[in-house]
């Protein structure tokens, strides 16, 4: 388990850093937050198409990155540009 948890959360620190760096210096640095997201659908998307030909324990490890990135990806985002978070309705 812990290979697929340390991928996915090198799926999103490296999406942040290439996003820094091509906004050093300017004010769309602030919005490195949606950076880190963008991956998870495109990689579910290639899962979807070709997943069936692949061995089901690579499905399910890129699954894993999938669902991990999206979920520390969401909740970074929830704190990081929410000034009152509500957790509870």
């Amino acid at each position: 388990m812990a290979l697929p948890v340390v991928a996915g959360l090198g799926g999103l620190a490296v999406p942040i850093v290439i996003y820094l760096i091509a906004n050093a210096g300017d004010g769309a640095a602030h919005g490195w937050g949606a950076a880190m997201s963008t991956d998870t659908a495109f990689a579910l998307g290639v899962l979807a198409l070709v997943g069936r030909g692949l061995p089901g324990r690579l499905r399910s490890f890129l699954l894993t990155v999938s669902v991990v990135d999206d979920i520390v990806a969401l909740t970074v985002i929830a704190f990081a540009y929410t000034k009152n978070l509500k957790v509870v309705p």
